[in-house]
């Protein structure tokens, strides 16, 4: 749990899932520059799809328009894709009742290989799904999806500091106010980072 200066802002919280293949286990945090990985060191593809069936509409749109932020980067050829039977679940659930963490992205990894990722984002929240600016006591949907599909394809909080000129925080700081969508647009942090895993 993340605590601000003067209050709790918010708090990304990462759920590990492990899967184990022949009894052998890789976890551990590697660093380049100031990007961080989480411990699954790639998908063994550079396109991933991603399944958003349980949401609705608005969510579908604020969700994709966090992911294709990570498509748009390059040289890298990574790519998420939305399709509806894929095993990496996008959906709404209960995580800590409006308390510090709004989205959980849980995966699963052997040999340091992604198997399979999940991203839940806390139904007890008061979310904008638009794309416009939030009012100050939403969070804005697009904003984590872009943080949370960072932690789905190999990144954790970046080493960056994340004070300062909201323009110049990286989406993979680890924590965000209400009513803003700084994080909607990636820092060359972030993108230094999926190049380094998928260049």
């Amino acid at each position: 749990m993340l605590k601000g200066k003067q209050k709790t802002v918010f708090s990304f919280k990462i759920g590990l899932a492990v899967l184990i293949l022949a009894s052998l286990l890789v976890f551990r945090v590697q660093q380049a520059q100031a990007y961080v990985y989480h411990g699954c060191k790639w998908w063994p593809s550079t396109s991933i799809n991603y399944d958003k069936s349980s949401l609705s509409t608005s969510w579908q749109t604020a969700v994709w328009n966090g992911a294709v932020q990570w498509n748009n980067v390059t040289p890298s050829p990574f790519k998420w894709n939305a399709k509806d039977s894929s095993i990496n679940d996008v959906f709404l659930g209960s995580i800590d009742g409006a308390g510090n963490t709004l989205a959980v992205t849980t995966w699963s990894c052997a040999l340091g290989i992604m198997a399979w990722m999940d991203i839940k984002f806390d139904t007890a929240e008061s979310w904008y799904t638009g794309t416009s600016t939030p009012s100050a006591s939403q969070y804005d949907a697009w904003s984590v999806a872009a943080h949370e599909f960072g932690h789905g394809l190999g990144l954790g909080h970046t080493n960056v500091s994340c004070s300062g000129s909201e323009s110049s925080r990286p989406t993979m700081c680890p924590s965000y106010s209400k009513g803003k969508t700084y994080f909607r647009s990636l820092h060359s942090d972030d993108k230094n980072g999926l190049n380094s895993i998928y260049p």
